[in-house]
């Protein structure tokens, strides 16, 4: 090979690109996940008569960076009746769903709210409990028997209770007493205060709730045996008289005569005599009202007269 062989060939080599070796690729994946949400519950009003309506409002939290969106599921389920009642609601701008409903059947509730989630927000859920109960009202209780023996007296406790939250004064009276018997209270007028929260603790089976009971004492009293004479009562008479002073000397001279002279005569002639036999021995019914405003309730009793 000469040498413009060799020079072609060394400068042919020289040209040539270089090979490199293969380039190795990587990449790098990332992942995305839901945020986690919580939804609170609130109401209007924690207890309600039977008929009012209440409004419950379920709050997503969080709102950042986006608002959630989807749906909220609400139930009220009665933990005595089963009943239950359900409603689904959007999700607002705010992240705020409500529902306003009248609960028909009285009961303790348990809502529950359920969010639904989307795209960016995982799903979750909530419950809180409110109460359904009765009309305001109250009861009246009062002892069954009542034993009096005439010319004496028996009291017995008589108590009222305030349902559902009522608030107000009881008026106390009595009806159907025997001849010569009296009936009174140690209060006849009662002013009853009371709440439906405060009121929870104690529910009746009826599904009304019961506040704090306030009692008095009523007594029954019967009319003993009473014997008079006219001098019983000219003496009464001039002791009045006496007692103004009008004429002193005449009015004390005047009654000493006319006293004597009826007992004699009224010693000689039983017929100067009236005698009251009192309440007659016997049973009889008593009724008592308890009334406020338009409420009006009744119990009735069972009076013995026993003998003097």
């Amino acid at each position: 090979m000469n040498k413009r062989s060799i020079f072609l060939a060394f400068a042919l080599a020289i040209s040539l690109p270089a090979t490199t070796p293969a380039q190795k690729v990587t990449s790098d994946s990332q992942v995305v996940t839901k945020a986690p949400t919580t939804v609170s519950l609130s109401s209007t009003a924690a207890a309600v008569n039977i008929g009012t309506a209440v409004t419950f409002t379920a709050t997503v939290s969080p709102t950042i960076p986006t608002v959630p969106t989807g749906t909220i599921t609400f139930k009220a389920t009665g933990q005595s009746t089963g009943t239950t009642s359900t409603a689904s609601v959007a999700v607002s701008n705010a992240g705020i769903a409500t529902w306003r409903i009248a609960l028909s059947t009285i009961d303790t509730y348990t809502v529950s709210v359920a969010y639904s989630g989307d795209s960016n927000y995982e799903a979750s859920a909530g419950s809180s409990s409110e109460v359904i109960a009765g009309a305001q009202d109250f009861t009246l209780t009062i002892p069954s028997t009542y034993s009096v023996r005439k010319g004496t007296s028996g009291a017995g406790a008589l108590s009222l209770t305030p349902l559902n939250g009522f608030s107000g004064t009881v008026t106390l009276s009595c009806s159907g007493l025997p001849y010569g018997t009296t009936c009174g209270f140690n209060k006849q007028t009662i002013t009853l205060q009371s709440s439906l929260l405060s009121s929870l603790a104690s529910p009746l089976t009826s599904g009304n709730y019961a506040g704090a009971a306030v009692s008095t004492d009523m007594t029954l009293t019967a009319a003993g045996i009473t014997v008079t004479t006219a001098g019983g009562f000219m003496l009464i008479g001039c002791l009045f008289g006496w007692r103004k002073r009008r004429r002193l000397g005449v009015i004390l001279a005047f009654c000493t005569v006319a006293t004597a002279t009826l007992a004699i005569t009224g010693c000689a002639n039983s017929n100067r005599y009236t005698q009251n036999n009192g309440t007659p021995v016997g049973t009889y019914s008593v009724t008592v009202t308890a009334t406020s405003g338009t409420l009006s309730h009744t119990a009735t009793t069972t009076m013995t007269v026993t003998a003097q």
